[in-house]
């Protein structure tokens, strides 16, 4: 659970910069520059510590963290992109949507039963209802149809990632290799988008932002690896609803730091509505 706790924390401050960076860089330079040290650095792990078991693992589990790899690397570019326009409250409004999404799949097709979901559900979905009716009230807040469909479909990409990632781990799968196949899939990904739009990258300015980001990706490298590593080391003794609970730290940090670091602005009835989610969040706790 502390690998969970940390991990959640550092995915809060890795938000932040990827707030921060997208409002100076190109979004696609600081993408596929991010993914390039993070999945180099979790081969070098994997290859120094994890060698016999990049042997040992059968094809099948390598087929099976590919495609969690392919939703978590959409779901990533689906994030960056609505939140280069969007706020880090819209971000954590959404982060709290993937427990909801987590909690269907286990109580439909894991016959894990949860006696609360129906009411939490209700308080979760009224909740994010209300937030949604009154960001279309309020220009600062306000929240396009790209951004909402754009957040939504981040949602889905990651709670369907996060489930697959945990069977594979409970199969025993190591954790490095789990973080390396995926970050190698954003790296691949998105450079074959580049090379079929060349035009996504700002080719008079590439020297110089690559020099100038270049300290703060190395930085945010590093953190989101130990983040991803960490989550998934706390995801194989557990299961992803726990996880995802837990990962309530992650919105919720997100969404203070949102208010505190880049004042986004919040009426009392989106602050009202964010509580409803948070309180049917963790009234699916209640039901473990």
């Amino acid at each position: 659970m502390f690998f969970l706790i940390l991990s959640c924390l550092l995915y809060a401050f890795n938000n932040l910069i990827w707030k921060k960076l997208l409002s100076i860089f190109n979004t696609w330079l600081v993408l596929v520059f991010r993914a390039l040290l993070t999945s180099l650095l979790a081969l070098a792990v994997a290859l120094f510590f994890y060698s016999e078991s990049l042997y040992e693992l059968q094809e099948f589990a390598y087929g099976q963290v590919f495609l969690a790899s392919i939703f978590g690397a959409f779901g990533l570019i689906c994030m960056v992109l609505a939140l280069k326009r969007g706020s880090l409250f819209q971000l954590g409004i959404f982060n709290l949507m993937i427990v909801l999404l987590t909690a269907t799949y286990l109580l439909v097709f894991e016959n894990i039963v949860h006696k609360n979901y129906f009411p939490a559900a209700i308080l979760i979905v009224t909740g994010f209802t209300c937030y949604n009716i009154q960001t279309k009230k309020t220009n600062s807040t306000k929240l396009s149809k790209t951004q909402f469909l754009l957040f939504s479909t981040m949602a889905v990409f990651f709670a369907a990632s996060a489930l697959i990632h945990w069977k594979n781990l409970q199969q025993s799968t190591p954790a490095i290799i789990s973080v390396m196949i995926q970050e190698f899939v954003v790296f691949a990904l998105v450079a074959l988008l580049i090379l079929a739009k060349p035009r996504l990258l700002p080719k008079k300015t590439i020297g110089p932002q690559l020099r100038a980001m270049a300290p703060y990706v190395v930085f945010m490298a590093v953190i989101i690896f130990s983040a991803v590593w960490l989550g998934f080391i706390g995801l194989q003794s557990t299961n992803p609803l726990i996880s995802a609970l837990i990962g309530l730290i992650t919105p919720i940090a997100t969404i203070l730091l949102g208010i505190f670091i880049y004042k986004d602005q919040c009426t009392t009835l989106t602050l009202g509505a964010s509580l409803f989610i948070i309180v049917g969040v963790y009234w699916l706790n209640l039901s473990l």
